[in-house]
């Protein structure tokens, strides 16, 4: 009994130890697979990290080789360009040059001047080789060149006809006391003085006005001209011992009344009206009624297109053989019979061909007669300025 006893106890202790050993196998079974399983897995991650990192570093190598490639290219297209645009230009330039050479032959054809066609053809050689830069300079030289666009000055504007006349006066001691009326070349300083102007408050410039020693009228202004403005009736009316009066300093363009503008000039011999521009007038009635000393009118600058009266405008000048006009002077704006007595009492008056105005002096309305003498199929009192 006891010796069985002791075999079943043998056994079961056997079965411990086999059972434990079987445990502590399968302990290191377990913690062997899982440690492997780690490692395996970190492995392969650092692994799939370089590789990446290979890759990466590859696909950028591969791009900028690419870059470079693409750069090259692109380079190399736009110098192929610039010499494709280079050939372009060089073979219209050559077009031009044959152009401009078939040009100058023509012109030496047609031109005797031959130092004249060398300037020409060697101005448009040297445009032609400047392209753009030459056509610009020649723009540039012709907007400069004052010859081609002059700078013009504004021209000076007298007062009010009311106040100018005044201070006129005033200034010449009466109509009836200066000899002459001169433009200036120059001015006494002491004579730039408020006593002496007769400009606008507005003027661009200054006109001054000054009797002198010998009786002479001047008047002085930097300006080309002084503007008369409107009416100009009787501005000059009664300057009775003036033997000559210069007004060659005055634009009328804007003047459409003068009226008596210079009667009463009983004395006056001569009288320079160069620079009128009559225009815009229409009424010159009695213009120069009673200037009986005065053996020549010249009014060929005078262009009538706008007059409507001349009624008496040499009437009363007993001394006058000629009267100048030009193209321009024509009587077609007046109505008839609205100007008559337009040269009584002018019996020396004698046209260019010859019409004499004492053979027709029964006819009071005289309008027929104001126009250039045609010789006796047409006579004329008038005299065409050559």
């Amino acid at each position: 009994m006891e010796e069985n006893k002791k075999n079943k106890e043998d056994k079961d202790k056997k079965k411990k130890w086999l059972l434990l050993l079987l445990l502590l196998l399968l302990f290191i079974i377990i913690f062997y697979v899982f440690f492997m399983k780690k490692n395996n897995y970190i492995t392969k991650t650092n692994i799939n990290g370089i590789a990446d990192k290979g890759n990466r570093v590859r696909i950028r190598e591969n791009s900028k080789r690419s870059n470079s490639k693409k750069k090259k290219t692109v380079i190399k297209e736009i110098e192929e360009d610039k010499t494709e645009e280079s050939e372009v230009v060089e073979e219209q330039e050559e077009k031009e040059v044959v152009v401009t050479k078939s040009v100058a032959k023509k012109r030496k054809i047609t031109n005797n001047n031959t130092n004249t066609n060398n300037s020409t053809i060697s101005n448009v050689g040297n445009n032609v080789s400047k392209g753009k830069e030459g056509l610009q300079e020649r723009q540039d030289n012709h907007e400069n060149n004052p010859a081609v666009n002059p700078v013009v000055e504004p021209n000076a504007e007298l007062m009010e006809k009311p106040a100018f006349m005044s201070k006129m006066y005033q200034i010449a001691q009466g109509p009836v006391y200066p000899l002459r009326f001169e433009r200036a070349n120059q001015i006494p300083e002491e004579k730039k003085t408020e006593q002496y102007l007769v400009s606008s408050e507005t003027s661009p410039k200054e006109v001054y006005m000054w009797l002198d020693s010998e009786r002479t009228l001047y008047y002085y202004t930097e300006a080309p001209k002084i503007n008369i403005r409107g009416d100009a009736s009787r501005m000059f009316e009664n300057f009775q011992q003036a033997i000559s009066m210069d007004l060659s300093g005055f634009d009328t363009s804007n003047v459409t009344i003068m009226h008596a503008m210079f009667a009463g000039a009983y004395n006056l011999k001569s009288i320079n009206l160069s620079s009128f521009d009559t225009k815009n007038v229409i009424v010159m009635s009695d213009m120069f009624n009673s200037c009986r000393s005065i053996e020549t009118i010249d009014i060929s600058s005078f262009d009538t297109r706008n007059i409507t009266n001349i009624t008496g405008m040499f009437r009363n000048n007993t001394s006058l053989k000629t009267i100048y006009v030009s193209a321009k002077w024509t009587t077609a704006a007046i109505p008839d019979p609205k100007s008559d007595y337009i040269f009584t009492g002018d019996s020396l008056l004698t046209g260019g061909s010859g019409t004499k105005q004492i053979d027709y002096q029964q006819y009071v309305k005289d309008l027929i007669y104001a126009k250039i003498d045609g010789g006796a199929s047409d006579p004329g009192f008038f005299t065409l300025k050559q």
